[in-house]
């Protein structure tokens, strides 16, 4: 919920600057009563959405004969007060640092909250209080297993977290209505103008010598689109990552730790955030793109296995860091043949659902995947649960030595990479006829 609420944060000011050309930033109000009309916007937001989500609970309860209306009312007000408790901070990140900022800094916030919200501080630990506030209510562990009648936090009142989370957002109003105070600038500032540059032509002449040779360029649509891809970030991204993965390798000593991060964590996140990246530095001129000589449907081929090839690539290096750190061969095998589909079919997915949809909804769809897989195949419910966890099947099917749960993540793999071609085909098509 956090990390959806990251991503509804920073998708506020993007819309806004694009839809209204700069939105509240040339209205007549102040900072202040311009963050208090996004912050009610985005707790609306929060309140909407927890509220679509717990109504289906309602519902079956009501076929059972005992609709928990109570209940899910409780339940749905506490998850809402915890989804919007950092919503001024998270609006900060957003407008100052950017879109994948405010993400992960939600992100990192609502992780650590789950880890931590059963340890014995709970209560010095400001991330951990609304989750802690929503386990009784919701009847289950952090990690969604149900609690037992005799466990402390079925036992222990809500009541003290649900007091602290009404604490910390009451808080992050105070310092960020402040932030935004301080931040207005003066209005008797008698600063000197700023001097602007004189304009350079945009379009110089090209130096020509008479009767020198046409040189032809290759007309491959794939290089096109690789080099095109090449200020997107999504090489930086892929570098720092694998970066991260071999500082982890040396500093751990211990493959298992490494293999688990690049697993479970840095590969679908990786595979998933590429085409985003890609494809928010790329939409903006898809249709000026798609005016080339080149056909339209071999252009959106070019262009989809152009940010595979980042991903697979991307995935070889990490099973190459897993053998190097010791990680037995047979696992390395194992992780060989499914982080390759795996790769290519989120890649796939994500790129599909940020050009037919938009870059926000992916990136949301990421993280309520991410977690999802997280909590179904990172602890004892993969054993049962781990088909409705494929952000996490690198994880789940290479540690175990099940030959049907490989056959079967596969076969899955790879008919969602070829069915998700004429799909993308298509949205990359109606993006270039509609963009403007």
């Amino acid at each position: 919920d956090i990390g959806v609420t990251g991503v509804q944060t920073c998708a506020l000011p993007i819309c806004d600057r694009a839809g209204r050309d700069g939105g509240m930033s040339w209205r007549p109000v102040s900072p202040l009563v311009a963050a208090w009309a996004r912050w009610c916007t985005m707790g609306a937001a929060v309140v909407a959405m927890d509220v679509l989500a717990i109504v289906p609970v309602l519902l079956v309860g009501a076929s059972l004969g005992v609709p928990p209306v109570g209940r899910v009312a409780e339940t749905a007000l506490v998850v809402s007060l915890g989804g919007a408790a950092m919503l001024p901070a998270w609006d900060l990140v957003a407008r100052r640092l950017g879109l994948f900022a405010s993400v992960g800094f939600a992100l990192v916030w609502g992780i650590a909250g789950v880890l931590t919200a059963e340890r014995t501080v709970w209560w010095l630990l400001p991330f951990a209080w609304p989750v802690r506030a929503t386990l009784r209510l919701l009847g289950t562990h952090a990690n969604g297993t149900a609690l037992s009648g005799d466990d402390p936090v079925a036992v222990a009142s809500p009541l003290p977290a649900v007091l602290l989370t009404v604490l910390l957002l009451a808080v992050a109003i105070a310092v960020f209505s402040v932030v935004q105070i301080r931040v207005r600038p003066s209005a008797g500032s008698k600063r000197a103008p700023r001097r602007v540059p004189a304009p350079r032509p945009v379009h110089q002449a090209m130096p020509f010598q008479r009767g020198a040779p046409i040189q032809r360029r290759d007309g491959s649509a794939l290089r096109a689109v690789l080099v095109s891809l090449r200020r997107t970030g999504m090489l930086t991204t892929a570098i720092v990552v694998v970066v991260v993965e071999a500082l982890a390798a040396l500093v751990w000593h211990r493959s298992v730790y490494s293999s688990t991060l690049f697993e479970f964590v840095t590969l679908p996140v990786a595979a998933s955030l590429l085409p985003i990246l890609a494809w928010m530095k790329t939409g903006p001129a898809w249709r000026v793109i798609a005016t080339r000589p080149v056909r339209p449907g071999r252009l959106a081929v070019s262009m989809r296995a152009g940010i595979v090839l980042y991903t697979i690539g991307f995935a070889i290096v990490g099973c190459v860091i897993e053998a190097c750190a010791g990680a037995p061969q047979d696992h390395v095998l194992r992780a060989v043949i499914i982080t390759l589909t795996l790769g290519a079919a989120l890649t796939s997915v994500h790129l599909w659902l940020a050009v037919r949809f938009s870059p926000v909804l992916s990136l949301a769809v990421l993280c309520v995947g991410m977690l999802l897989s997280l909590l179904t195949g990172g602890t004892t419910l993969a054993s049962a649960l781990w088909m409705w966890g494929p952000w996490a099947w690198a994880g789940t099917v290479t540690t175990t030595n099940d030959p049907l749960r490989m056959v079967v993540a596969w076969f899955v793999c790879v008919a969602v990479v070829i069915g998700m071609q004429p799909l993308t085909t298509r949205a990359l098509r109606r993006h270039a006829a509609i963009s403007h």
